[in-house]
């Protein structure tokens, strides 16, 4: 019984890393087959995320279309559980390079959202990173980031000021 468990558990975790390669190496614009599955909380119209891809995750976080303080927190809080930080923040700066294809509009908003995910990141979570990610981060931001004032890009420059 012993033995059988431990194969399973040897299996899954195969699995989870396969499954994590596969997703680390697609671009997260690209057009991928797997959607978002939902959940819906008994007696409300709220929604949760039950199952999705990392990338589709990444895109939900960083939406132009909807924001959830909520989520961010959660996906914060919870992605050591499927990724890496590593792969996350690979995720993230693909996610940065916005396609001419995406209205100016929507490419400033999913920016302002990357922003806020990395600050939230680095102020409540930062124990998730190493202190070399952490300074590839800050490098990454401090060449990719446009510090426009009152806005979070302005608070993420701040953050950053306040950590070092």
């Amino acid at each position: 019984l012993i033995v059988l468990k431990e194969k399973r558990i040897e299996r899954r975790t195969r699995q989870r890393a396969e499954s994590l390669a596969k997703t680390s190496t697609q671009n997260v614009w690209s057009k991928q087959p797997s959607s978002v599955k939902y959940e819906q909380e008994s007696g409300t119209s709220k929604q949760f995320i039950q199952a999705a891809s990392l990338n589709k995750l990444v895109r939900v976080l960083t939406s132009a279309h909807t924001r959830d303080r909520e989520f961010c927190n959660t996906f914060l809080l919870t992605y050591p559980s499927f990724t890496t930080s590593g792969i996350l923040f690979e995720k993230l700066k693909e996610r940065h390079n916005v396609p001419s294809s995406v209205d100016a509009n929507a490419k400033k908003v999913i920016r302002t959202r990357i922003y806020e995910v990395f600050k939230s990141w680095l102020e409540d979570y930062a124990e998730d990173l190493s202190p070399e990610l952490t300074q590839e981060m800050y490098k990454w931001i401090r060449a990719n980031v446009e510090l426009e004032p009152g806005t979070s890009s302005e608070r993420l420059y701040k953050c950053i000021e306040d950590k070092e």
